[in-house]
C-alpha cells in the first residue's frame, strides 16, 4: 500500500512545522515543490532546469553541467531529511525521501508489506525516475545503530569519554553495511554476473525499469512487469543478466548514458506502459547498448480494467524473456550474424555456445565434431563451466543416439553423456541446459520415469525455454502420451518460430502417431532438415501411410544415404529411443508401406499391426 495524498501533505507539513527540520528557506522551498509536483502527476517536470528556475531563481538560461546548485542543495536537503527521521521522525508513519542521484521524492510507510518499499511515484523519463527499493537486512542493521547513537547523542547522556568511541562507531558502521559476506542475495547477483562473464563471456543484458506515463495502476504495472523480466531472464544461462540493484541504479542515479560505459552492457531492454482510454498499451524494445539501435520490438495491448493485471504481468515477462533469451531468439541470432573475433572480449566459451546452438539448429554430422572438440578443450580448462558440461553430454548423447562422429576406445558414449550431465546438475542444479540433458540421457538408459520428473520439474521452473520444453515434450510423448508431450513442443513453437525445422518434424511424428497423417504431412512439409536422418525417417513413414510413393522413395533413399544401416536396425533404433511396442508396429508398418524392406523381427511387428492384432 501507499500513502495517500491526504497523508504525504500531513507528512509534509509535520516536516515543515518541526524544529528538528533544521532547514534553510530554500531547501523548504526545494521540498515542497517536489512534492506537490508529484502528487500532481507532474514528476516528469521536475529536472535541475525547473527547480533552478522556480525554486531557486536561477534564469531560463540554467546551464546544469556548469552549475551544481541544484545538485547541492538536493545533498543539503537529502542528509537534512535523512536527520529528521533519525531523531524526531523516527515514530512518524509516512517517509517522503529524495533517493541519491534523484530529484523525484519517493513516499512510502515507515513498514510496507513484507518489507518492501514502493515509490508512490515512476518518472517517466527513465534516467530521472526514483524507485526505492527493499531494505537490506545489513542496511536495516546499520540505519537501527544509527537511530541508537545519534538519539545517545541527542538526549545528551553520553559521556564525554564514550562521545568518541560513538563517533567513531558512525564512521565504522557503514563498512559494516559493505561487508559483503553479510548480504548474501546482494552478493549472489554481482557473483552471478562475474562468474558468467569470466566462465563464457555470454552477452549481458541490463534491464531499464519500464516508464510510466498512465494512472496508478499502470505504474505498479511498470514497476511489476520490470521486475518479472529480471526475473525470467535471469533463467536462461545463455545471458548474463545484471541483478535488479544495477537496473534501478541506473534508473534513479546514473542514467542509461553514463550506465553503458560503466557497467558495459551489451544489450539493453526498455519500454513503457502508456494508459489510453479503457486499454493500456505495453511497449517493450531490444537495444544494441553501444549505438542504441533498436533490434527488437514489440508491444501489447491489455484492458487493466477488466484483467488482473498481475495475470497480464507475467504472460509479457513470459513472451518478452522466451523472444529475447531463449537458445534461438533475437540475441542468439544476432550474435550469430556477427563475427565472434570482431565481438568485443568475446571467448573460446562464447565461441563454443554458438556452435552448439548452430549445430543443433541443423543437426549435422560435421557441426556435431566441430562442436564437441571446442566443448571438451574448454571443460578440460574451465572444470566448473555447468553449461558447458551439459552441452558436451548433448553431443556424447548424440554420438550414441545418432552415430554422429563415434570415439573409439574409452567409455561408452551414453556413459560419457549421463557422467558430463550429472556433473552440470552438481555445479548448477537449477541450469535448465543441465537439467534437460540429464533428463534425456536417463531417458535414453530406459530411466523412463525418472526422467520425465526431472524434466516436469526443469519445466515448472523454466516455463519459457523452448529448448526444453521441445525436449520434455519429444520425451513425454515417446515414453508417455503423444497428446501431451504435443502440447509442449505446439508452445516452443509458438514462443520460437525460428527454429520450426525441428518442431514441426517431431509435431508431424506426434500426429502420425495419433493417426492424423493429414496433419502430419502438413507438419512435416514444413520441417527442413535435410542433414537429420530421423527427419527423413518420420517423413517416409507419413509418406508411405498416405501412398505418396515418390515422395516416400526420395525420403527413403535421403535416410539410406545417411544411415546406410537403418534398415537392418529398424526396432534398435526405435526401442533406444524409448518408443513403445505398439508405437513401433504401426512405425514399421508405415516404413514397408513406403517401401523399406524390413528385417524379420521388425516385419513381424508391422505384420502385427495391419492384422489389427495392435491397434490403438
Amino acid at each position: 500500500m501507499y500513502p495517500t495524498d491526504v497523508e504525504v501533505r500531513a507528512q509534509l507539513s509535520r516536516i515543515l512545522a518541526s524544529k528538528n527540520f533544521e532547514a534553510g528557506k530554500r531547501s523548504r522551498k526545494f521540498l515542497s515543490y517536489v512534492v506537490e509536483e508529484t502528487l500532481a502527476g507532474r514528476s516528469a517536470r521536475i529536472k535541475a532546469l525547473s527547480i533552478a528556475v522556480e525554486v531557486l531563481g536561477r534564469g531560463d538560461d540554467f546551464d546544469a553541467q556548469n552549475d551544481p546548485i541544484v545538485r547541492m542543495e538536493a545533498r543539503r536537503l537529502r542528509l537534512t531529511l535523512e536527520r529528521y527521521y533519525l531523531l524526531s521522525g523516527q515514530t512518524e508513519p509516512v517517509l517522503i525521501e529524495i533517493p541519491k542521484g534523484a530529484y523525484v521524492p519517493v513516499f512510502q510507510y515507515r513498514s510496507g508489506p513484507s518489507g518492501d518499499v514502493v515509490s508512490e511515484e515512476l518518472a517517466s523519463s527513465p534516467s530521472e525516475a526514483s524507485v526505492a527499493q527493499p531494505e537490506s537486512p545489513v542496511f536495516g542493521f546499520y540505519r537501527g545503530a544509527k537511530v541508537w547513537l545519534l538519539s545517545q547523542l541527542q538526549v545528551g547522556t553520553t559521556s564525554r569519554l564514550v562521545a568518541p568511541f560513538l563517533a567513531v562507531g558512525l564512521v565504522l558502521l557503514p563498512s559494516v553495511f559493505v561487508w559483503r559476506v553479510l548480504n548474501p542475495e546482494w552478493v549472489a547477483a554481482e557473483t552471478n554476473l562475474d562468474k558468467a562473464k569470466e566462465l563464457s563471456e555470454v552477452p549481458t543484458v541490463m534491464v531499464i525499469p519500464l516508464s510510466d506515463m498512465g494512472v496508478e495502476q499502470s505504474k505498479l504495472l511498470a514497476w511489476g512487469l520490470t521486475e518479472a523480466v529480471i526475473t525470467r531472464l535471469s533463467r536462461f544461462k545463455e545471458l548474463a543478466v545484471m541483478g535488479r540493484e544495477t537496473s534501478w541504479r541506473t534508473a534513479t542515479q546514473d542514467g542509461v548514458e553514463a550506465a553503458v560505459p560503466k557497467f558495459n552492457p551489451d544489450y539493453i531492454i526498455d519500454g513503457s506502459v502508456l494508459a489510453y482510454g479503457p486499454r493500456t498499451r505495453i511497449t517493450v524494445r531490444l537495444l544494441k547498448a553501444r549505438t542504441g539501435s533498436v533490434l527488437w520490438s514489440e508491444f501489447y495491448d491489455v484492458d487493466l480494467q477488466h484483467s488482473d493485471p498481475l495475470s497480464i504481468q507475467e504472460n509479457v515477462a513470459d513472451a518478452v524473456s522466451a523472444t529475447i533469451a531463449q537458445p534461438y531468439g533475437i540475441v542468439y541470432r544476432f550474435e550469430r550474424r556477427r563475427a565472434v573475433s570482431s565481438r568485443p572480449g568475446a571467448s573460446a566459451g562464447y565461441k563454443c555456445l554458438l556452435e552448439f546452438y548452430a549445430y543443433r539448429s541443423v543437426l549435422s554430422q560435421r557441426l556435431h565434431q566441430e562442436s564437441r572438440r571446442c566443448l571438451e578443450e574448454l571443460t578440460r580448462v574451465s572444470t566448473e563451466h555447468a553449461t558447458a558440461w551439459a552441452m558436451l553430454a548433448y553431443l556424447y548423447l548424440d554420438e550414441y543416439r545418432f552415430r554422429y562422429n563415434p570415439t573409439e576406445g574409452g567409455t561408452a558414449a551414453l556413459e560419457r553423456a549421463t557422467s558430463s550431465a550429472r556433473r552440470a546438475v552438481q555445479l548448477e542444479p537449477d541450469n535448465a541446459r543441465a537439467q534437460q540433458v540429464l533428463m534425456t540421457a536417463l531417458f535414453f538408459r530406459h530411466e523412463t520415469e525418472a526422467a520425465l520428473a526431472i524434466g516436469e520439474r526443469a519445466v515448472q521452473h523454466n516455463p519459457n525455454d523452448t529448448e526444453l520444453l521441445a525436449e520434455y515434450g519429444t520425451r513425454l510423448a515417446a515414453g508417455r502420451d503423444w497428446k501431451e508431450g504435443e502440447k509442449f513442443i505446439k508452445k516452443a513453437l509458438a514462443l520460437n518460430p525460428g527454429h520450426s525445422g525441428y518442431y514441426y518434424a517431431m509435431l508431424a511424428l506426434t500426429a502420425a502417431m495419433q493417426e492424423d497423417y493429414e496433419r502430419a504431412y502438413r507438419q512435416i512439409s514444413q520441417a527442413d532438415l535435410n542433414a537429420f536422418p530421423l527427419f527423413h525417417a518420420i517423413a517416409a513413414g507419413i509418406y508411405g501411410r498416405l501412398g505418396k510413393k515418390e515422395q516416400a522413395k526420395e525420403a527413403l533413399a535421403n535416410l539410406l544415404r545417411l544411415r546406410p544401416d537403418f534398415d537392418k536396425n529398424v526396432v534398435k533404433e526405435m526401442s533406444m529411443r524409448g518408443i513403445r511396442k505398439i508405437d513401433q508396429a504401426e512405425m514399421a508398418s508405415n516404413l514397408r508401406k513406403a517401401g523399406m524392406t524390413l528385417p524379420p523381427e521388425a516385419a513381424a511387428l508391422a505384420d502385427l499391426w495391419d492384422g489389427g492384432v495392435l491397434r490403438k
